[in-house]
């Protein structure tokens, strides 16, 4: 499922309350999303650059890219990081400044 595909997920709007969830083990998830995230990012980025010419890689750099620049990333980083900031960053963990 892609990051698209939420969008038609069913929404638990009048079935679960702000309150009502457990906002420590909403913290940990979200830091589970972008630590799992980053590391696809990383891996991605280091297998491009192995094969260039892998499309599916690019293909998959493509759609970490488009998360990073997401409102999706805005609210797992609660709005605290700049996603291409993060991908700069990441870019250097990867070894190398550009994929």
């Amino acid at each position: 499922m892609s990051l698209m595909d939420l969008d038609r997920c069913p929404r638990m709007k009048g079935r679960v309350r702000p309150e009502d969830l457990n906002t420590e083990a909403c913290l940990k998830l979200a830091a589970e999303i972008l630590s799992g995230a980053a590391e696809d990012y990383i891996s991605t980025v280091r297998a491009l650059r192995e094969n260039p010419a892998n499309r599916e890689s690019a293909e998959h750099l493509r759609q970490l890219r488009t998360f990073y620049r997401s409102d999706y990333f805005t609210v797992l980083s609660a709005g605290t990081a700049d996603g291409e900031a993060v991908m700069q960053y990441l870019n250097k963990q990867a070894g190398g400044e550009k994929a």
